[in-house]
């Protein structure tokens, strides 16, 4: 919780008078670890993008050789997160966030 906190703290410090009516409307760990070498691709629908933003706030497991990543796009009115990894253990934290 306090990782979290902290990332949005972040983006609320240039917005503080309108930081008390924000609320966590989302707050997901997405598991992408694979067996070394193996790769995959991970897109996952996150929440409607209306009203919303989202934030990567966390990331773990092993990194190696730039085959692990993540992202955020929003498509078809939605926050997707995309990413991909080869290793294991890797995830990445998500927090979304609405007035």
């Amino acid at each position: 919780m306090e990782k979290r906190l902290s990332a949005l703290c972040a983006l609320l410090c240039l917005f503080a008078s309108d930081a008390y009516a924000l609320q966590t409307c989302c707050h997901t760990e997405i598991a992408m670890g694979q067996p070394a070498g193996q790769c995959k691709s991970f897109e996952k629908f996150v929440t409607p993008a209306t009203g919303t933003f989202c934030a990567l706030t966390g990331s773990g497991g092993l990194f190696a050789r730039g085959g692990e990543n993540g992202k955020f796009v929003v498509e078809n009115g939605g926050w997707v997160f995309k990413g991909n990894s080869c290793q294991p253990g890797v995830f990445f934290t998500v927090d979304c966030i609405k007035p």
